[in-house]
């Protein structure tokens, strides 16, 4: 059957566009994903002369709307599902496609269909991901049931995917590390951080004059990290006053005895709103979906010259220079004593700031990442 498919796919193939280069998003704008990972680098390209688009699915509030219906997760499904194959009809005869994360989600039915017929239609394909999705997934946990079975449910969709592609672009080197024995080709990867502006100088100013002003930006799937760690910091509240900022995409009501603001996240007053920040958390659970984070919010922040606390977890400790450019914890139970001593060397915040913004700047911003990113997909097209 499957051999069957391939012959009848084949047939699909068209000529293929020398220089065109297209990305297969799930998430549309506004999502960091689709801005830092797929928008960003496609412009680019466009720039450099290539013929370049970035395709997605759904945009988040769509996907909230959708998933608070009755059957949602089955309307999601079949909407997506319907775009996507459309997606991949139209775009056969580019010469270089990049899925980033998976074809389709909360769908591993039909036993990688998709992925099979991409292969058929194009000589290039590259996987770009930035998270543990197999973590994520649960992938080889999941129950066996008929229906499971009658559509040919795949319970390691992702990991078996890899084998569908010609390069992988990694987040981070713990993903390459987990992943590239899994991938056709270990040698032909990327590892790429999800990168930021770079904003010429650290555009935090730091006064000393005001209440301290702690805060943390996610999207409302991950508020579940920084609720972990309020009853520290209530704890910490009982110590030395502050405010916390909370940059989030969905207004939460959250009861805590030290003062809360919520702030809804916008991407056009997403800097500005960062700015108002004294010291950026990134908390993390100590689990393998956490360890496969790229510390997007951590280079956010220390790309403004902000003070970082984070979890020491794989990609953060790499990224911070524990009490230099900012601050670790190596104990998910150590946040108010960590935070105290944060606050307490409140007069190294702008030195801290600077260390943080050049770490940055050096490593995780557009700029330094451009040119190894554009020799990347020209070896790709070339096939070197």
């Amino acid at each position: 059957m499957v051999k069957l498919l391939t012959i009848s796919f084949s047939f699909f193939k068209s000529k293929k566009v020398s220089n065109k280069i297209i990305y297969l998003e799930l998430f549309g704008p506004p999502m960091a994903g689709y801005t830092a990972r797929s928008r960003y680098w496609s412009d680019l390209l466009r720039a450099k002369g290539y013929e370049s688009d970035v395709y997605w699915v759904i945009t988040y509030e769509q996907y909230k709307q959708l998933m608070s219906k009755r059957h949602g997760l089955l309307l999601f499904q079949i909407k997506t599902l319907w775009k996507r194959v459309k997606q991949c009809w139209i775009t056969r005869d580019a010469a270089l496609i990049i899925v980033r994360r998976e074809l389709l989600m909360y769908n591993d039915y039909g036993n990688l269909f998709l992925e099979k017929w991409m292969r058929c239609m194009h000589k290039s394909l590259i996987i770009d991901f930035d998270d543990d999705i197999a973590a994520a997934k649960h992938e080889g946990q999941k129950r066996r049931t008929l229906f499971s079975r009658l559509m040919l449910e795949s319970h390691t969709k992702f990991t078996s995917s890899l084998a569908y592609y010609d390069a992988c672009i990694y987040g981070t080197e713990y993903l390459y590390q987990q992943f590239s024995p899994r991938a056709v080709s270990a040698t032909r990867h990327l590892i790429l951080p999800t990168c930021v502006r770079d904003y010429a100088k650290p555009l935090k100013q730091y006064k000393g004059d005001n209440v301290i002003r702690i805060g943390w930006v996610g999207s409302s799937y991950n508020l579940r990290n920084i609720e972990a760690i309020f009853s520290q910091l209530e704890t910490l509240y009982e110590r030395t006053a502050f405010e916390f900022i909370l940059i989030c995409d969905k207004v939460t009501t959250i009861h805590t005895t030290f003062p809360l603001r919520f702030i809804k996240w916008s991407e056009d007053a997403e800097v500005e709103n960062l700015l108002q920040i004294d010291i950026g958390l990134m908390p993390l659970f100590r689990n393998d979906t956490a360890r496969g984070k790229a510390a997007f919010k951590l280079i956010q922040y220390m790309s403004l010259g902000i003070v970082s606390v984070a979890s020491a977890v794989t990609i953060n400790t790499d990224i911070i220079e524990d009490g230099a450019n900012g601050y670790l914890v190596e104990d998910e139970t150590k946040w108010v004593e960590v935070l105290d001593m944060v606050i307490r060397s409140r007069s190294q915040f702008a030195q801290i700031g600077e260390a943080a913004y050049s770490r940055i700047s050096n490593t995780y911003t557009f700029d330094a990442n451009e040119a190894t990113y554009l020799s990347f997909i020209k070896q790709q097209l070339t096939g070197a």
